[in-house]
């Protein structure tokens, strides 16, 4: 038997070969057959056993949850398998939750006549967030036999893993093989898709879950693109799950433990494999309940233990990247900072996922703003190029980082059949290019690519994963026209807007993520005022923190240099190193005079942002030296620096008006 180390964990893209990225088939043949029949690499050599031909210069990636929601699960994982191995090396397969959640049915349903090894269990409700019905008062419910394999098995599946329909559908499915479909035939189809002895004899791929789980990975690499179920975010980057869980629990359980953030890439998803190989031995040498292992015994552990749990209960054994996802609360929320920061180190422009889905199309996300660094425009892109639009330049100065989330099985909550309706998208990768297109829930095409040279963008297409004013998120292209979409909870909005529209308001929503550290750049332009000085302030952040702060000190030091951005890049060149500074976004209460942008470009830091224009304060103040700050980066050939303002104009001029008049009638005479 012994179980698969899938290697390597980079693998190189060829320059004239694509990728095909599916995900969450979650049992629906029809729907597989759907994408094969529109996809322009994959066709069926022989359907009727499900084994699919590739072509030459392709991959495909398969994102995980190939079973559970509808009556093709054997049929559906089988062919992947089947595919995988016909492709080594070309086809990869990404472990899923629903995918290792089936490792349960080893020891559970073997103990459903013990109470005890079944009840209590605290699974949580996804929806509620409280415990899901027991087994026993399911029973009794239902007017099922409190005790048995198959109550335990209906229970299990419609309460501890979302699907309601699969004994049915399974029953189904054997009938569409031709194969008895019992009581006693599914369940046993149940226990052998996860029978690690059925597999080593096994000439008809009855152990399809176990053969699956070996083939695979958690996290995969090919090229600048990483491919994982769930999502990479902030508690799970570079975390190494647990070897062990208590079954259930969640408070108590063994501590995971995090990589050293110089780690690479490649080495977080080898650690991941070894973690997966040793979960699935453990699972094959002890899959039904037994007393825990004796350095196991001090207390922590539940008598209901297992080999293989941390792995079948990815959430207690903290492997977030198979249970995370781009969303809260349904909306998409931006790549988190760190994980951004570290993804860009990597070489990594591209991540790819599925597990909870966006509306009726894939979902694109890009970093926060506080992470979009213009000195980090790829070489590609002219520096010369100041006409790019704001949404370009948010793509241009993450690198093109963006993370897609492809799950679409809840598409169309209200559709006849099933969750997903009609909706269906192809996402394709190249070296060059991401191309997602397809069928919304309404019957309707969409289309747009975004290129790795990300001035060749359509205007639409730039916008997509941007937020709006209104929380909404650039969704994907209808007809010219920017489609977004705003969920909360299971419920979705979308709009259609032109792209003039859509720009003025991802520009404004862009601004307003700068007004908190605007406020603080006003609270040290006052400071200035009280301590005898001129009314101008400035923050310095990076990574979507103010570091430090300065404010101007023209009269106290009686210096005219010492402007509050003069001071401030004297004070971050000497405490943050360069990289820091490239990453760094300087907040200033008032557009910066020649002097201080200067300053600014040569201290390294890519981006200002601005409250009062300096054209506003000279006609305040009466200032003569009226120079835009644009002005003096353009003339720079270094790096870039991205200018954004103003914000909150009104409160950053109403200090202006309220100071100068008054200064300046005391020291000037009026």
């Amino acid at each position: 038997m012994g179980c698969i180390h899938n290697r390597p964990m980079r693998v190189d893209l060829p320059t004239d070969a694509s990728i095909e990225f599916i995900t969450d088939i979650e049992g629906d043949w029809d729907f597989l057959c759907t994408v094969v029949a529109r996809s322009t690499v994959l066709w069926w050599e022989d359907e009727t056993i499900g084994t699919l031909g590739l072509d030459q210069n392709a991959f495909v990636v398969f994102g995980g949850d190939a079973q559970d929601r509808g009556p093709g699960d054997i049929r559906v994982t089988r062919s992947l398998i089947w595919l995988h191995d016909a492709y080594p090396g070309r086809v990869f397969l990404i472990a899923g939750n629903r995918d290792v959640n089936k490792l349960r049915f080893a020891a559970e349903l073997a103990n459903a006549d013990n109470p005890e090894m079944v009840d209590p269990v605290t699974y949580l409700d996804s929806h509620t967030g409280r415990p899901k019905q027991q087994r026993d008062d399911f029973a009794q419910e239902r007017g099922l036999a409190p005790h048995s394999a198959m109550t335990t098995l209906a229970w299990t599946l419609e309460k501890t893993m979302g699907a309601p329909d699969a004994l049915d559908h399974r029953r189904a499915e054997l009938l569409i093989l031709g194969e008895d479909a019992s009581d006693e035939a599914v369940l046993r189809s149940f226990l052998e898709s996860v029978d690690p002895f059925v597999a080593s004899e096994d000439s008809q791929c009855r152990a399809w879950t176990w053969q699956y789980l070996q083939r695979a990975r958690i996290l995969l690499v090919i090229g600048d693109t990483v491919f994982c179920h769930g999502a990479i975010r902030s508690r799970g980057l570079l975390r190494v799950p647990a070897g062990d869980c208590i079954d259930g629990f969640s408070e108590g359980s063994p501590a995971s433990y995090v990589l050293d953030s110089d780690m690479s890439i490649e080495y977080w998803a080898d650690e991941l494999e070894r973690w997966k190989v040793k979960q699935l031995a453990s699972f094959e040498a002890h899959r039904h309940f037994e007393q825990p292992p004796s350095e196991a015994r001090d207390g922590t552990l539940t008598r209901r233990w297992r080999g293989g749990q941390a792995l079948m209960m990815p959430s207690l054994s903290q492997c977030h990247i198979i249970t995370d996802s781009y969303t809260e609360d349904g909306n998409l929320v931006p790549l988190d900072e760190d994980v951004a920061a570290y993804l860009k180190a990597q070489g990594i422009r591209r991540v790819l996922s599925g597990h909870v889905g966006f509306g009726d199309c894939p979902g694109a996300v890009h970093p926060p703003p506080q992470l979009h660094p213009i000195s980090h425009t790829p070489s590609s892109t002219p520096l010369a190029r100041l006409d790019l639009t704001l949404e370009t330049q948010v793509r241009c100065a993450s690198g093109g980082l963006v993370a897609l989330t492809c799950d679409t099985s809840w598409s169309d909550p209200q559709a006849s059949s099933g969750t997903r309706g009609v909706a269906i998208s192809r996402v394709t990768l190249t070296r060059e290019r991401i191309s997602v297109s397809g069928m919304l829930a309404d019957g309707r095409t969409h289309e747009y690519i975004l290129h790795s040279d990300i001035a060749a963008d359509s205007a639409a297409a730039a916008l997509v994963g941007c937020r709006l004013e209104d929380g909404s998120w650039g969704h994907s292209v209808v007809e010219g026209r920017l489609r977004t979409c705003r969920v909360k909870g299971y419920d979705c909005t979308y709009a259609e807007l032109d792209v003039s529209v859509a720009r003025a308001s991802v520009e404004a929503a862009g601004r307003k993520t700068w007004e908190p550290f605007m406020r603080e750049a006003l609270a040290e332009a006052s400071t200035a005022i009280e301590q005898g000085n001129h009314p101008f302030g400035a923050v310095l952040v990076v990574n979507g923190r103010a570091v430090l702060r300065s404010q101007n000190s023209v009269m106290t030091g009686n210096d005219p240099t010492h402007h509050a951005e003069t001071n401030l890049v004297r004070l971050a060149c000497a405490k943050l190193d360069k990289e820091q500074l490239s990453r760094a976004t300087l907040v200033t209460s008032t557009e910066p005079c020649p002097m201080c942008a200067g300053a600014i470009y040569w201290g390294g830091i890519s981006r200002v942002v601005y409250g009062c224009s300096g054209k506003t304060l000279g006609e305040i103040s009466g200032e003569e030296l009226d120079i835009p700050c644009q002005q003096v980066f353009a003339s720079g050939r270094l790096h870039r620096v991205e200018t954004v303002g103003p914000v909150l104009a009104d409160e950053a001029e109403r200090m202006h008006r309220q100071y100068w008049p008054t200064w300046i009638g005391a020291h000037f005479g009026t």
